[in-house]
């Protein structure tokens, strides 16, 4: 199993802001056109399959950093990896 570390999540905020560049311009979560690209881009540039591209957007624009740091934080506190649905 991979350890997760903030190292990690580092990597991967510099990895999404790299290849989403011109979406982030002009990003706004209520903006479904812009989420849609997003997610194709995903797909598309980070190897990410169409269902998981549409989990990860979708939990970024419905819940946020807050509380997607704090079931981080928690995933990571109780070594979990990969969760029940297994994007």
């Amino acid at each position: 199993m991979q350890n997760i570390s903030a190292d990690n999540v580092s990597a991967l905020v510099d990895e999404y802001q790299t290849i989403l560049k011109n979406q982030l311009k002009t990003f706004s979560p209520d903006d479904d056109k812009k989420c849609q690209t997003i997610k194709r881009v995903l797909k598309n540039q980070a190897d990410w399959t169409a269902d998981g591209a549409e989990a990860i957007v979708d939990l970024a624009t419905n819940y946020g950093s807050f509380v997607l740091r704090n079931a981080l934080a928690l995933a990571i506190a109780l070594n979990i990896e990969d969760g029940q649905l297994g994007i």
